[in-house]
């Protein structure tokens, strides 16, 4: 799994952070609307093709988007509508994204007898993040400077304006 803390971040990163938490809620909405709108479609369009196609393509895209924030939030496969007979993006990502070793489930038949059910055949095998952690590996720099950017570029033009 990916980790990102503040501290492991560059220093005009951090300064960015501690800027927008003294800015006044304008300034705040400006950065966000800003991040929103121009790279929004940037980790939609990454996320889509690392999802490739099929089923897991349908499980990792509905709902991916960039939020506002402190610093901003990548989501992906947040959606809670179900696809097919169940499959729910918001709980069921994990699997499409790290995979799952088969396993078996003990279940009963209407008669009653008792037998075993392969349950995870259809997820590729256990392993590292096949679309998300990719996508999110190339956007984050980008989102990191354009973040830092957009905070210096509305201080500045508050201070033009005569803004607090």
């Amino acid at each position: 799994m990916l980790t990102v803390t503040v501290g492991d971040a560059p220093a005009a990163l951090r300064a960015s952070v501690l800027a927008m938490r003294q800015a006044d809620s304008e300034i705040r909405r400006g950065v966000s609307a800003r991040m929103r709108g121009e790279l929004n479609p940037v980790w939609k369009a990454e996320v889509a093709k690392r999802a490739g196609g099929g089923l897991a393509a349908k499980v990792l895209n509905p709902g991916t988007r960039i939020t506002g924030g402190n610093p901003p939030q990548l989501i992906a496969a947040s959606s809670k509508r179900k696809i097919g007979n169940g499959l729910v993006p918001d709980r069921h990502w994990a699997g499409y994204e790290h995979g799952a070793n088969d396993s078996t489930r003990v279940l009963t038949s209407t008669k009653g007898k008792r037998y075993k059910r392969h349950v995870m055949r259809h997820l590729p095998g256990r392993g590292p993040g096949r679309a998300l952690e990719p996508a999110a590996r190339e956007v984050l720099p980008r989102v990191a400077s354009f973040y830092a950017q957009s905070v210096i570029k509305l201080f500045m033009d508050a201070v033009e304006t005569g803004q607090n």
